[in-house]
């Protein structure tokens, strides 16, 4: 069941709390200072994935890493694994169900700031960043944002779980673990796990629009 995102809105926050929630792990996780969850103690569970780069990744490009795996797989099983892919549709022709992170333009800004925390300055994309290089990665990361906003909207799918940054970032928890527990199946999430993540990655977005100001 893949989960497909735009950058810094959260795909690994989703992968982590079905894997934790699929195993039974509970400890905390290793986030990065703003929330960064790539390093988080899931990993080990598709470890033998190469995560994509860009959004230019193809359908062939994830059947064959999965077909190329060495991961162990139980074609009964339901697996979860985050990858930045733009075509719903096409997905959709290979996978029953799949899990979408979407955002709205009026998101834009936050989003950005968001991947600026994480991938540029957690994630030391950026060396020793200043002011001037921090308000360049801004904005690249916001047209990019905005040039795919269109492809991360809502859908009418009862295949797709659409899930809106808002909920992500703001909105009472239950909501999220609902709309998880009713298209996986899986019961129990992480509360303590994701409101860490909440702050942090809150946290980031303030620090970053001071940052640029």
């Amino acid at each position: 069941m893949p989960i497909t995102y735009f950058g810094g809105t959260g795909g690994h926050l989703i992968r982590s709390l079905l894997i934790a929630s699929k195993v039974g792990y509970e400890p905390l996780w290793k986030l990065s200072p703003h929330g960064h969850a790539h390093k988080g103690p899931t990993e080990e569970y598709n470890r033998s994935f190469m995560e994509p780069t860009d959004l230019r990744i193809s359908i062939n490009d994830i059947l064959t890493q999965l077909k190329n795996s060495k991961f162990t797989f139980n074609k009964n099983e339901v697996y979860y694994h985050q990858f930045h892919f733009l075509d719903l549709d096409e997905l959709m022709k290979h996978f029953a169900k799949s899990i979408r992170i979407c955002y709205d333009y009026k998101d834009v800004k936050e989003v950005s700031l968001s991947m600026l925390a994480k991938y540029g300055v957690d994630g030391r994309n950026l060396k020793n960043p200043d002011q001037e290089m921090l308000r360049k990665y801004f904005l690249e990361r916001q047209m990019g944002a905005i040039e795919k906003c269109k492809r991360f909207q809502m859908v009418d799918n009862k295949n797709v779980l659409c899930i809106k940054w808002n909920t992500l970032v703001r909105e009472n928890p239950e909501v999220l673990f609902k709309e998880l527990s009713n298209f996986t199946g899986l019961e129990k999430f992480s509360l303590s796990n994701l409101m860490r993540w909440r702050e942090l990655t809150l946290t980031g977005i303030s620090e970053m629009e001071q940052r640029i100001k």
